[in-house]
């Protein structure tokens, strides 16, 4: 959770990316959505590029530390192009963006990371990972569907 106190941050990785913020976990990343983006920034290493989710509020925040990390910045954006994913959610479309942009950067690295290994890979998220609860359907009568993701974010306090 966060980003400067995120256990991610015992290692240095080829890439950094953040997906999106909102108005949780205020009392250890703040009140404020400029204060969460200060804390979530905290997995912007030195020298190593980050992705920001497209549409990410207070962009300029991310954008300001990883200027201080001397890390270049890219921003996923959606095409009409793009693989599915077998998660479900509109908000699976940002990030799918968010991923292809990381898989961009890191290609060179990992040439064997296929445009169909992509395509397989998100069609199978399921079955490759064992996660479960995204929007799955447990049981059809009575209709039972788990989302145990995460909580919408929370609007009234937005600035």
């Amino acid at each position: 959770m966060g980003g400067r106190l995120d256990s991610t941050n015992i290692i240095t990785p080829l890439v950094s990316a953040i997906t999106s913020i909102g108005i949780d976990h205020t009392q250890y990343l703040g009140n404020t959505l400029e204060d969460i983006a200060k804390e979530k920034g905290g997995i912007i290493k030195p020298n190593i590029p980050v992705v920001l989710g497209e549409g990410i509020e207070k962009q300029s925040v991310f954008e300001e530390i990883a200027l201080t990390n001397n890390s270049l910045v890219y921003t996923a954006t959606q095409n009409n192009n793009q693989p599915f994913s077998s998660l479900k959610g509109d908000f699976q479309k940002n990030n799918v963006a968010t991923a292809l942009t990381v898989i961009d950067l890191i290609q060179e690295t990992f040439s064997t990371i296929t445009p169909t290994s992509i395509s397989k890979g998100l069609l199978s998220i399921k079955t490759n990972t064992g996660l479960r609860g995204r929007w799955e359907t447990l049981q059809y009568s009575p209709k039972v569907i788990a989302d145990i993701g995460h909580n919408v974010h929370m609007q009234l306090h937005k600035q």
